[in-house]
């Protein structure tokens, strides 16, 4: 088991004890009007997973097994990474409870923790150019949210705006299309970024080495950036102008 990568074992002396996971908690706004010949059924949204977990704390004396339990307490008190032994994906937690059960005064002790989170897979990052299709692959069981970084080259090109869409399975380039947002390059913006899990933009310029929070008033987001599971193509057009031009796609799988 570890937190932050860091293996719990060795940084706080406890062991994994046992966890009761649960699915996503489900929320259905699917109806039945009266009048109505047949219901409005919608599709389920999953929220935030409940992790209950045991620790088990071995120790010389109730000062020294309280002290290693704080520790890992104070840990996940902040969101954190977990990583749970028999679990193939990570989890994004933060701590919500924690209870204590002494089995033995003087040598056991063991911590009942209570979380809340999302569960997540392997971290990918793919680019695309403009003129570009690229097909996204998903293998979660829900919409992963996208970073998307879009670099540009601004010693030559005034101004150029930088289009992103979904496509069709079947069709390449981007007839038939859905938009997902547009990135405008001028004055001396060479870097955009939207995150679409935080809502976070950021904007760098040239000979600038500090990114700021800008670039909101640069970005226009019509669909939120995500992949369905399975997959999407995604693909990318510039007007403008013809400046070199890299879009970089951050996302993890995430879990129901």
């Amino acid at each position: 088991m570890k937190i932050n990568g860091k293996t719990v074992a060795e940084e706080y002396d406890l062991e994994q004890w046992n966890v009761e996971m649960s699915y996503g908690e489900v929320t259905n706004e699917s109806s039945w009007e009266p009048g109505c010949p047949v219901p409005i059924l919608l599709e389920s949204e999953f929220g935030m997973k409940k992790i209950k977990l045991s620790m088990l704390a071995k120790g010389s004396g109730r000062g020294l097994i309280w002290e290693k339990c704080e520790k890992i307490i104070a840990e996940l008190a902040k969101p954190a990474v977990l990583e749970l032994e028999g679990f193939n994906h990570k989890y994004k937690v933060v701590l919500t409870n924690a209870q204590q059960v002494e089995s033995s005064i003087k040598r056991f002790h063991k911590a009942v923790l209570e979380l809340i989170g999302y569960e997540f897979g392997e971290h990918r990052t793919v680019t695309i150019k403009p003129g570009q299709n690229l097909w996204l692959e998903n293998n979660g069981t829900v919409y992963a949210p996208l970073k998307i970084t879009v670099n540009q080259n601004r010693q030559y090109e005034p101004k150029n705006t930088i289009y992103l869409y979904y496509i069709d399975n079947e069709i390449t380039g981007t007839s038939n299309s859905v938009p997902v947002g547009s990135f405008l390059f001028e004055g001396k913006t060479e870097r955009l970024m939207f995150d679409a899990s935080n809502g976070k933009t950021e904007e760098k310029k040239v000979n600038e080495e500090k990114t700021t929070a800008g670039g909101l008033q640069k970005i226009e987001i019509f669909d939120i950036p995500r992949i369905k599971p399975g997959g999407m193509y995604f693909a990318c057009e510039q007007s403008g102008g013809s400046a070199d031009t890299t879009v970089t796609i951050e996302y993890e799988e995430r879990y129901i």
